[in-house]
C-alpha cells in the first residue's frame, strides 16, 4: 500500500531552529548558519504528507529511464556526466537547460556496455545523491508530489519538541 510510505503531518505550531546555536560535528564545535537563527515558531496551516523514506538510487534511476524514453514531452537529457532538462523544441526563446543530477556525485552511472543507466552494485536501496533541487523537484512533480518547504521539512523531522536535533540521537 503506497499510503504506508507516508506520514501525515497535522496542522499546528512547530519550533524551527534550536535555542542552542552550536553543534558538534567530528569533534569540532560549530555554530549554525545565521539563516537558521533566531529560533521561532512556524504555523503550519495545512496538513501535509511526507515520505518516511528518502528516494533511493533505484527509484531515481527508474525516473531517469522513464524520462529519457519519453518522446512525447520535454524531459531530460544526458550530457557530460550530468542530467539536464531537455530543451523544448519550438519554444521562443528556447529555455536554458537546468541541471538535475551530477553523476560524478551519484552512485548512478551510464554504462557504455549496456547503453543505459545503472546503479553501482550494492547501492540500489541507498539514498540518491548528486541530485539538485531542480532534479528533486522534477522527480516529485512527475509523481504528483512536491518538495516540502523548509518549515514543513523541519516540522516533520523534529515534531513539536524544540529540544530535539531532529529525531536522531546525538544530533546532526
Amino acid at each position: 500500500d503506497p499510503d504506508e510510505n507516508y506520514v501525515e503531518i497535522p496542522v499546528g505550531v512547530y519550533p524551527i531552529a534550536k535555542p542552542d546555536t552550536t553543534f558538534v560535528l567530528d569533534g569540532d564545535t560549530l555554530r549554525v548558519d545565521a539563516s537558521e537563527e533566531p529560533p521561532h515558531l512556524a504555523d503550519i496551516r495545512k496538513a501535509f504528507r511526507i515520505s518516511k523514506y528518502e528516494v533511493t538510487n533505484f527509484w531515481y534511476l527508474n525516473y531517469l529511464e522513464s524520462e529519457l524514453a519519453a518522446e512525447d514531452k520535454p524531459a531530460i537529457q544526458f550530457i557530460g556526466q550530468a542530467i539536464w532538462s531537455r530543451d523544448t523544441l519550438g519554444t521562443v526563446p528556447p529555455p536554458t537547460p537546468v541541471l538535475f543530477c551530477l553523476l560524478a556525485e551519484s552512485k548512478i552511472f551510464y554504462s557504455l556496455d549496456d547503453e543505459r543507466f545503472v546503479v553501482e552494485a550494492g547501492y540500489d536501496d541507498h539514498p540518491v545523491t548528486g541530485v539538485t533541487w531542480d532534479g528533486a523537484s522534477a522527480y516529485a512533480l512527475t509523481y504528483g508530489m512536491r518538495l516540502p518547504t523548509e518549515a514543513e521539512w523541519e516540522a516533520a523531522a523534529r515534531g513539536t519538541d524544540a529540544s530535539l536535533d531532529y529525531p536522531f540521537p546525538g544530533g546532526v
